[in-house]
């Protein structure tokens, strides 16, 4: 992979992010790559494997959007370990500073043992984590378990408890003050999610945006918020050009408020 050039981050105060003008793909996987090496080298022998999910393993990135979702699996978690990944992981967030915002990192390791990995945990991961772990999850570097991961059927019980859970706290993100910015970028993931949650218990796996929104229409061609939805998968696409339109921000924030209510009203609470 050849190196490319990145301009240094700007720091936007009104909105607690860093902004870079020159990201593509190929950012992010040195990121990672980055990242790997080091902690395989630091770790050694405790070191079993690292593996992205989310936009990463679905090949699904979106350059000045998608944060970094990623799983180490170590044969033994102990604080040792822990404070090596820490530092590591924050030197990495130091020479990427576009990867900060004022609420945290967007490049998130889940620490994990093998056994956890395979077969989930009381404290990791959900049940729907340990599917699309096994759908869409890569292995970066170490030994592949992805095709070993025991992943059980979908629960529609825990992903409309997940969809209920998202939904309260997108109607909490106006009196807690949150900034448009937060706002319509959690709408917009909130009502992609949404969209793809309904189908999960219609029995229909899909995992890049574009196929739920494309396999949604298919299943509900008559749900009246359908326009809602490609929209929020347009601004995800164009987020580097819009996200400083507040307006349109606030927005989409109330329509995606509109979205899950009618999400949950028609789909989910009338399950069979």
């Amino acid at each position: 992979m050849h190196e490319i050039e990145i301009e240094d981050a700007l720091f936007d105060q009104e909105e607690g992010v860093y902004l870079t003008t020159l990201f593509s793909k190929e950012t992010y996987y040195r990121v990672i790559h980055g990242f790997g090496g080091k902690i395989k080298q630091h770790l050694k022998d405790n070191f079993v494997s690292f593996v992205v999910i989310g936009s990463l393993g679905k090949g699904d990135v979106v350059p000045g959007w998608s944060d970094i979702d990623s799983v180490l699996v170590v044969k033994d978690k102990s604080k040792e370990c822990l404070k090596v990944v820490n530092e590591i992981k924050s030197e990495v967030e130091r020479d990427n500073p576009w990867l900060m915002s004022d609420y945290g990192s967007w490049f998130t390791v889940w620490i994990v043992t093998q056994e956890e990995f395979l077969y989930g945990s009381d404290n990791f991961p959900s049940k729907l984590n340990l599917i699309d772990f096994k759908r869409i999850g890569k292995t970066i570097l170490g030994e592949d378990l992805i095709s070993k991961i025991k992943a059980p059927e979908i629960d529609r019980e825990e992903i409309v408890n997940i969809f209920l859970e998202y939904w309260n706290w997108l109607k909490k993100m106006e009196e807690k003050g949150y900034s448009p910015f937060w706002k319509g970028r959690n709408a917009i993931m909130y009502v992609l999610d949404a969209a793809r949650y309904a189908l999960l218990v219609s029995g229909i796996y899909v995992s890049t945006k574009k196929d739920i929104v494309e396999k949604f229409e298919l299943n509900f061609p008559n749900f009246r918020y359908l326009q809602i939805l490609k929209k929020a998968y347009m601004l995800r696409e164009e987020w580097v050009k819009v996200k400083g339109d507040q307006q349109m921000l606030n927005q989409i924030y109330l329509e995606a408020l509109q979205f899950l209510k009618e999400i949950y009203e028609e789909i989910l609470k009338n399950l069979p």
